[in-house]
Formats: C-alpha cells, sequence, structure tokens
C-alpha cells in the first residue's frame, strides 16, 4: 500500500514537471523584433546598433520605475546568447525608391512573409523597420508607428536609418505600444524626448508587452456615448459607458485633426464604468473626429471613434450638468479597424518647417494599417 502511495506522488511530480513547460510554452512570448532594412545602395547595419536599442528599452524601464511601476519594459528578441536579433534583409531597389511616398507600404512589400503584415501570426508582434540610407520616410518625416488593436496586440514602427537616434526610435515604439501625441515640451511623445507623462506610463503598466500577459478572451466593450457637459468654460466633459468581463483599466481620449493628440484620459475600474473624460478647449473643435481606446486589466484595448464629435458652446447660462449631444448617431459603432476616414490633419502647434505641407498630404485614417507620423521627428534626430 506504502509502494503505491510513492508510486502515485512520484507520477504526480513527474507529470507536473511535464506540464509545467508545455504551458510556459502555449504561447509565444510578446517581443519586439528589429529589422535592418539594407536598400542596394545603403550601408551595412550601422556599428552601435544594438546598443541604442538596448538603451530604448533602459528608457522605458527607468521612465516605469520613476512613475512607481518597477523597473519593467519590453522585451527585445533574443537568441541562445542573450544577444539582440537583428534580422537584416535587403531590398530590391535603392533607397531613392523607399524615400517616395508611402515607404512603409513600398517596404512593407519587400519583407519575407515572416515578417509582414500578410502574416496573421506577425500580428502579435511589434516590428521595428530601421531603413537603412535613408534621411526621410514619405518624403518629410523620419518615422511613423502604429499599434494593432483589438484581438492582436503588436503594431509596427519604421525610422529613417540616416538619423537613428534613442529618442526617435522610442517614440515610435511609443505609438506601436499605443501612446499618441501631447504638446508637454519635454515629453517622448511631444517635441522632447527626455520623460514618459503618468498616463502613459499608467497604459504600459498593463500592456501586454510589459508584462506578457496572454488573458485575451475578452476585449472591452465601448457601449453607449451619453454626451458632453460643459464644467467650466475651459473644459467640455465627455462621458461613455464601457464594459469588460475581465475588468476595465484606462482609456485615452485621441483627436486625429489635432496632429493625433492625447486630449484626455481617465482610469476606469470593475466589469461596467462611466468613463469621464475632461478636455481643455483648446484641444477641440466642432466636428472634429476623436476616438476613445478602452483598456482592460489584461492589457488588452479597443478603440472606438465619434466622428464628428460636438463641442459645446461655453453658454454661462447653461446648467453645468446639462447634456449635449448633437452626434447624429451616438450609438454607431465605428472601431479603429472597421472604418477609414481620410481627412486632413491640423499642423500641431510645434511643428518643424514642411510639415504642414506634409500634413495636407497625410492619408492617416483609423485604420491598424495606416500610420501615425512623427511630426517633432526632426527635434528628436538632434540635426
Amino acid at each position: 500500500m506504502r509502494y503505491n502511495n510513492i508510486r502515485k506522488v512520484l507520477f504526480a511530480i513527474l507529470l507536473l514537471l511535464i506540464l509545467i513547460p508545455l504551458h510556459s510554452h502555449s504561447a509565444e512570448p510578446f517581443i519586439v523584433r528589429v529589422i535592418y532594412f539594407k536598400p542596394t545602395n545603403a550601408p551595412p547595419q550601422p556599428d552601435g546598433l544594438t546598443d541604442l536599442i538596448e538603451e530604448v528599452q533602459i528608457f522605458y524601464a527607468n521612465e516605469m520605475k520613476r512613475h512607481g511601476y518597477g523597473f519593467k519594459t519590453f522585451q527585445f528578441e533574443r537568441d541562445e546568447n542573450d544577444d539582440i536579433v537583428i534580422h537584416t534583409i535587403n531590398g530590391n531597389h535603392n533607397a531613392g525608391h523607399y524615400i517616395a511616398p508611402k515607404t512603409s507600404v513600398k517596404v512593407e512589400e519587400e519583407l519575407p512573409f515572416e515578417f509582414s503584415d500578410r502574416n496573421i501570426k506577425s500580428g502579435d508582434n511589434i516590428h521595428i523597420v530601421i531603413v537603412g540610407g535613408l534621411d526621410l520616410i514619405n518624403n518629410s518625416v523620419l518615422g511613423v508607428g502604429w499599434p494593432i488593436v483589438r484581438w492582436q496586440s503588436g503594431g509596427r514602427a519604421y525610422v529613417a536609418g540616416n538619423r537613428l537616434s534613442v529618442s526617435l526610435t522610442a517614440h515610435e515604439l511609443g505609438h506601436a505600444f499605443g501612446l499618441y501625441h501631447t504638446d508637454v515640451p519635454n515629453s517622448l511623445m511631444g517635441p522632447g524626448s527626455e520623460i514618459l507623462l503618468d498616463y502613459e506610463a499608467a497604459w504600459l503598466d498593463k500592456h501586454h508587452y510589459f508584462n506578457d500577459i496572454h488573458i485575451r478572451n475578452d476585449i472591452p466593450t465601448f457601449s453607449t456615448y451619453i454626451g458632453a457637459i460643459v464644467p467650466d468654460r475651459w473644459t467640455v466633459r465627455y462621458r461613455f459607458t464601457t464594459s469588460s468581463k475581465s475588468g476595465l483599466y484606462y482609456c485615452q481620449a485621441i483627436n486625429w485633426n489635432k496632429n493625433t493628440l492625447t486630449i484626455g484620459y481617465d482610469e476606469l475600474s470593475g466589469n461596467t464604468d462611466t468613463a469621464v473624460v475632461d478636455v481643455s478647449r483648446r484641444f477641440i473643435s466642432d466636428g472634429d473626429s476623436v476616438s476613445f481606446l478602452i483598456m482592460d486589466v489584461h492589457g488588452n484595448f479597443i478603440s472606438h471613434n465619434i466622428n464628428p464629435i460636438s463641442v459645446p458652446e461655453n453658454d454661462p447660462t447653461r446648467d453645468p450638468n446639462e447634456i449635449v449631444n448633437k452626434n447624429p448617431d451616438p450609438n454607431q459603432e465605428t472601431d479603429q479597424d472597421e472604418e477609414e476616414i481620410d481627412k486632413d490633419i491640423d499642423p500641431c502647434p510645434h511643428c518643424m518647417p514642411n510639415d504642414e505641407e506634409m500634413l495636407e498630404n497625410s492619408d492617416l485614417g483609423l485604420q491598424p494599417q495606416n500610420k501615425l507620423t512623427t511630426q517633432w521627428a526632426k527635434l528628436k534626430s538632434g540635426r
């Protein structure tokens, strides 16, 4: 009898030893993969590239620690020696071919299927593509980046290889993580390079890439757009209800007509909550297109667009709690990966010369495949 008990215990231990590695490898880790795309006349992989991208990783870790979240950061793809893997892909044309409009589209066409957006599985990776031999992307900017939302958690970032810098690379990766522009002068996502803001660090604290959490049996839902009230003459307060079986965490409001600017945010909790987003009047105009990004406690997030959004007039005789809702169909679903909106993007307050011309020719939309252009990239390049 005692022998049988010992045998059962040993069998249970053996089974546990087998199941643990199977469970730990049941999902691929969320990693950032680095690609050096080399046009025919571009130089080889730049010296110090590995050091530069490791500095990007450390920058995020230091900023997360400064905000009280611990020394946490994302992971780059590494080999068996723990060295960062940089995939060199040889292009079919010289650099001039890729500097024309839609640089990322032309490069994407030549990427192997493994890295391409044609590969469904690649949607759970963030790919940062450094295009050698280029000073500019799309003729006017030094980098572009964009996230993939809903059931996938990856993104893309493209950087002009001749203007490579830590802050530029970190900025474009920020877009791939779901961060947008800000007007704060010394911030990474604004016209500076030094810090992450409070709400950005909070967003990253639950992001898949900063936790490697693979619980994705649910995504948040935008339930009902309630409308706007005017709590004071400087502010418009937007409210909407949202839900998630996993538990709600955070939301951001992004104005696509103001240089894809983050104009407000709110902490969420519970399985159902009412988001309250205060927006300064200087960041929004009647008729703008605004997206609300909603994240749950496991890092899954969606984007819901209100286009056009209404901005109530500053009427001192109006009850500050009166809900104003002029939008034609407030419950219409226009999630980011279901509708594309063509529009011109207003120049940002810190744009460099030629940015306005670039913005007028922009084809930004609300598809995950479309890009968030970096208007402040020239500042970040140090040139």
